[in-house]
């Protein structure tokens, strides 16, 4: 057999496969293909990585029954491997182009989305990033293909299966999250996609869609304490001007039971599972006291109590996260990242290396070069130097592709079956098929990852809902059949506009600002560079004079706006010189790709141990990380950058965490406890002298 290179014979496979008329058996394909092994069993191995490699890249060989000794035969679907001509302009190439480099869920999610773009024959934004798991990203592909095919689903969840009909995928407060009829429950029930063990599996037809008055019925993700059977229990909770914006943020209007007149409100809640609205009180730490009677309150100072007398019940079982069958809690606040500065940083990792081995994988491979012979199709020539630098290789690597390429077809591989492609010292031109520049069509996974990528840039502020962005997701969706199925909550502080202004202006301004990390308010005069969205929230990215460099402010923590009348200076040594309007959104755990967020200078590491039920609290803060895992104890090492901050978040995690480093924090969860604790002790001495006044006055 004469040895040929592995893209060769997968190039020359996929021509083959979609240009024929009739299943193919794999003797015909091997003696069509060159590069198959003799041996049947060796040639049958062979072919079975072959269609793995196709199946990774989104295409999909179809296997059909035949008569004879070879069961089966094989073919690609011209119908499910091209897409209708979309005939997108060159603007609305350049807003799909945008929206892919613009929004990242993660580095795994930011190649996918480059990928769909050169199905669809749109020139992807030169990004350089290395090839990571994409098991999470995967399973939102997953998911949004079986809304869209209106498909049912099996997966495990909190180590039980499963078996729902998908209706929405929704983005919010950092998390995805999945809405559907569960048939295990017989209900609508809301699952944290990322807590989805495995799976999911397509079972077939749905049976019990959703009409849209019941997913308006169904509690939001960020009211996991409406989650549970049962009565419900009504909890008045007061909370100070601090958090109060942020907590009428999440609850409905007529929640609000009392506007105090120092900014301070009272919300009335309707608790199911009251174990998940303690946690939402301790992580506001003194911020927030529920003022009601009942056993949610009585829940919460036993927690108090018992972590303020440094009682250790890690071995005890706590129901958070466990028990509940709807959405996940949400966690405090994000890491050191949601009230303090950070500093930037980034490291980048060369494009398609597999597992850092420095070979490139030959499914990457294959993609890249049909988005190249797509590209040539469509223009009959292109400079060496620019097709290298548009799809991130090497013009070494470009020509020896393209000259590789030259020699594949279909059979019998005569000159007039190859691709006429000619190479010469600085360009390539080629006559290709029509059939070749038509768009691909796109995976589950590539085709999640634009249609969340185009939803959220539209969201952007200032961004225009019919615009070029808009027509483009249009056509998309037509062409894909897709359904409504996304829906992505990004929080929209009041000052978002302002502040987008400034940045977009390139105006210094004052700003007033609650820093989470320290619990205080601070004023700042900053010059802005840049807006993101970041885990379901808004920062803003600013040269800080007070703190004398770069850092990043959480927009919903910003509670004034004053414009200095400065226009910063790039030659002024106190500006950031040449830093341009950032305007990027990451979904989920991560960061902005060309702002990767480190802890500052002054984040101490802490190591704590946790209840095993409760880590996933902890684990998708930026920079913390698993250490060791105990019988029922997880320990983890995080960034905190203010005690303040820290002790919320340990008295949200509850009884049984424990701080093991650095060593002056071991008390803090007791401390911080203590000082929660006296709330409720001067409440209950206050309204026991207001009922003995009464007493006596009657």
């Amino acid at each position: 057999m004469t040895k040929v290179d592995r893209l060769e014979r997968l190039t020359d496979l996929v021509l083959l496969l979609v240009d024929t008329d009739r299943p193919l058996s794999l003797d015909e394909i091997a003696t069509q293909v060159p590069g198959y092994p003799e041996s049947h069993e060796a040639r049958r191995q062979a072919f079975e990585r072959d269609k793995r490699s196709l199946r990774d890249e989104g295409i999909e060989v179809e296997a059909v029954r035949l008569r004879g000794p070879e069961q089966f035969g094989y073919r690609i679907d011209p119908a499910s491997y091209y897409l209708p001509p979309l005939d997108l302009s060159s603007q609305e190439q350049e807003a799909l182009n945008m929206a892919v480099a613009a929004v990242s869920l993660g580095e795994a999610g930011s190649r996918v989305g480059r990928d769909a773009l050169w199905r669809l024959g749109v020139p992807g934004p030169g990004l350089h990033r290395s090839v990571a798991d994409t098991s999470r990203l995967a399973c939102l592909g997953a998911l949004h293909g079986a809304i869209s095919s209106r498909c049912q689903v099996s997966f495990d969840y909190g180590g039980e299966e499963r078996r729902v009909d998908p209706a929405v995928l929704r983005f919010h407060g950092g998390y995805w999250y999945l809405s559907g009829y569960d048939h295990t429950r017989e209900a609508p029930r809301t699952f944290r996609v990322d807590r989805i063990a495995t799976g999911p599996e397509r079972l077939g037809p749905i049976t019990h869609p959703l009409d849209p008055a019941e997913l308006d019925e169904m509690p939001s993700p960020d009211e996991p304490w409406r989650f549970g059977e049962g009565q419900p229990e009504r909890v008045e909770i007061e909370v100070d001007p601090i958090e109060a914006a942020r907590v009428l943020a999440n609850v409905h209007a007529s929640s609000v039971v009392e506007r105090l007149g120092t900014g301070a409100v009272v919300v009335a809640l309707e608790a199911l599972d009251t174990e998940a609205l303690a946690d939402l009180v301790l992580g506001m730490g003194h911020h927030a006291r529920v003022r009601s009677t009942g056993p949610c309150r009585d829940r919460v100072v036993a927690r108090l109590e018992a972590m303020a007398a440094g009682y250790d019940t890690a071995g005890a079982s706590h129901t958070a996260g466990a028990s509940h069958t709807g959405a996940g809690r949400p966690g405090a606040d994000i890491g050191s990242a949601s009230g303090g500065e950070m500093s930037g940083g980034h490291r980048g990792a060369a494009e398609g290396d597999v597992a850092g081995t420095g070979r490139v994988d030959v499914g990457y491979r294959l993609l890249r070069l049909m988005a190249i012979l797509t590209e040539l199709a469509r223009t009959g020539r292109a400079s060496i130097a620019d097709l290298a630098e548009r799809f991130g290789m090497q013009s070494a690597e470009l020509v020896a592709d393209l000259e590789m390429a030259a020699c594949c077809g279909t059979p019998p591989y005569t000159p007039e079956v190859l691709m006429e492609i000619i190479v010469d010292s600085d360009e390539v031109t080629a006559r290709l098929s029509e059939e070749m520049s038509r768009p691909r069509s796109l995976s589950s996974a590539q085709g999640f990852v634009l249609a969340a990528a185009g939803r959220t840039l539209l969201g952007f502020p200032g961004s225009d809902p019919d615009g070029h962005l808009a027509r483009a997701l249009g056509k998309l969706e037509r062409a894909l059949g897709e359904s409504e199925a996304l829906v992505l909550d990004i929080d929209d502080p009041p000052l978002l506009a302002e502040i987008t202004d400034a940045a977009r202006e390139g105006r210094q301004v004052r700003i007033g600002y609650h820093s989470a990390s320290r619990d205080e308010d601070t004023e700042r005069v900053v010059d802005p560079v840049g807006i993101h969205a970041l885990g379901g929230h808004w920062y803003l990215d600013a040269w800080c004079h007070r703190s004398g460099g770069v850092r990043r402010f959480r927009v919903d923590r910003i509670v004034s706006v004053d414009d200095t009348g400065v226009v910063p200076d790039d030659g002024d040594p106190g500006a950031p010189s040449g830093t341009p309007l950032a305007g990027s959104v990451t979904l989920g755990a991560g960061q902005p790709e060309s702002t990767a967020f480190v802890p500052s200078s002054e984040a101490v590491m802490a190591r704590v141990s946790v209840p095993a039920e409760r880590a996933w609290r902890v684990e998708h803060l930026p920079g913390a990380t698993r250490i060791a895992t105990g019988r029922g104890t997880v320990e983890l090492r995080l960034p905190v950058v203010g005690e303040a901050w820290f002790g919320r978040l340990l008295l949200g995690l509850g009884p049984g965490v424990r701080v093991l480093d650095p060593p002056e924090w071991r008390d803090l969860p007791s401390v911080a406890a203590a000082r929660v604790l006296q709330q409720y002790v001067d409440a209950d001495e206050h309204y026991a002298d207001a009922d003995k006044e009464n007493t006596e006055t009657t």
